[in-house]
């Protein structure tokens, strides 16, 4: 199937009708038909919150991930708007458009995903005037495997957190090294060209395989990272990991 993100919405406008009933939540953020999980990119622009998450809507099930797309102006009452990404590129046709990151520059909304493309995860751009339709960016994937450190795995390279800090674009990954995992810092001027920076927490026995869905909130000279462990065999139950990190220039 060519999943593009027409195709995605006039299915979901044939189909949406199908799920109305009694049983359908009135609150919150819930698609209109398919699969969703992973909400991701919660922002306010242009009025409104903004809230995206990982998306199938051609089947009740994870596959194939696109992202939905939700706005709402009291974080209750929820109106979903056309699919914002599907997964039509080379770099991302794999398994879909993953969870990341949204924010705004120059009062246009950006969006930083992973792109799955056949064994390789890779960080990607797409870009709104309007908030509804978004363009991807021609160079992507703007954060490609190439530039990870030796020992890292491209397969388990995902969930990039984008935040601004003194002018420079910094971004934080999940990805897979060896047995263990580590949070990756990029830099970047534009959000188009990006540079690696460093390790945040190599090799951490609370990362079971890789650290994923990264997140970072603070002060002026610290910052608080949370993050939470794949899946593994011998895991009982999901957890998250927290950490302070000192704020420090980078080169």
């Amino acid at each position: 199937m060519n999943k593009t993100v027409e195709r995605a919405n006039a299915f979901i406008k044939e189909h949406s009708s199908k799920t109305e009933g009694r049983y359908r939540p009135r609150f919150h953020a819930c698609v209109p038909v398919g699969w969703a999980n992973d909400p991701n990119g919660l922002i306010f622009f242009g009025g409104e919150a903004h809230l995206f998450c990982q998306y199938n809507p051609y089947h009740p099930y994870w596959e194939s991930m696109h992202w939905g797309h939700f706005v709402s102006r009291d974080l209750i009452r929820w109106d979903f708007l056309p699919v914002a990404l599907a997964p039509d590129q080379n770099y991302d046709c794999g398994g879909g458009c993953f969870s990341g990151t949204a924010l705004e520059h120059e009062g246009k909304l950006f969006l930083m995903y992973t792109g799955v493309a056949k064994n390789v995860q890779q960080q990607c751009l797409a870009v709104s005037e309007d908030g509804v339709t978004f363009e991807k960016a021609a160079s992507n994937p703007v954060i490609p495997a190439l530039l990870l450190p030796e020992g890292c795995s491209g397969r388990d390279f995902r969930d990039p957190k984008v935040f601004k800090r003194e002018g420079i674009f910094y971004c934080i990954t999940g990805v897979r090294d060896g047995k263990t995992g580590d949070l990756l810092l990029f830099r970047s001027l534009d959000l188009l060209e990006w540079s690696f920076v460093g390790r945040l927490r190599r090799g951490a026995p609370s990362l079971t395989e890789a650290g994923r869905a990264p997140t970072k909130e603070g002060a002026k000279k610290s910052r608080t990272c949370a993050s939470c462990p794949f899946p593994s065999r011998t895991a009982s139950s999901p957890s998250a990991s927290f950490w302070t990190f000192r704020a420090r220039k980078c080169s």
